[in-house]
């Protein structure tokens, strides 16, 4: 989501194989279609994302679909 490769001081970006349609929602397990990199700056280490937003793109994805997948149970 991000793009990012490095952190500021050169190490770089922890990345982590998501699903773009999470599992329990439907989502293939081996489709590539269906698998995205994404940065997983655990606890937010208070840098923000071009957005202003702090945290991980994986733990935000994750955080959004939970979400959305509880309204639709209300």
């Amino acid at each position: 989501m991000c793009g990012k490769t490095h952190e500021d001081d050169g190490t770089p970006t922890r990345l982590i194989g998501d699903h773009v349609v999470e599992r329990r929602d439907g989502g293939a397990d081996l489709d590539p279609a269906n698998i995205q990199l994404l940065c997983s700056r655990e606890g937010g280490n208070g840098r923000a994302h071009e957005d202003g937003k702090v945290g991980g793109c994986h733990a935000r994805k994750t955080a959004r679909a939970r979400n959305e997948r509880m309204a639709r149970r209300a």
